[in-house]
């Protein structure tokens, strides 16, 4: 079981033509780049702090506890 959650605010994210996304990570603590996690996908293009933040906070952590990555 992991340790804590790691949450990173703004993760860029460069596009082939230079456009940058950005996302919200969580993590599983204790992980290393080199150590390849299993990876949950939610893309919702403008609603990073939009009224559903605690819901994600609570869920996303939850997987992060879970040893799984959302970016």
């Amino acid at each position: 079981m992991q340790n804590a959650v790691q949450v990173i605010d703004n993760q860029f994210i460069i596009l082939s033509d230079g456009i940058r996304l950005s996302a919200k990570l969580w993590l599983p603590g204790g992980i290393k780049a080199a150590n390849p996690v299993p990876a949950i996908l939610e893309f919702l293009p403008y609603r990073k702090r939009d009224m559903t933040i605690v819901r994600d906070d609570i869920t996303y952590t939850q997987f992060a506890l879970k040893g799984l990555v959302q970016p």
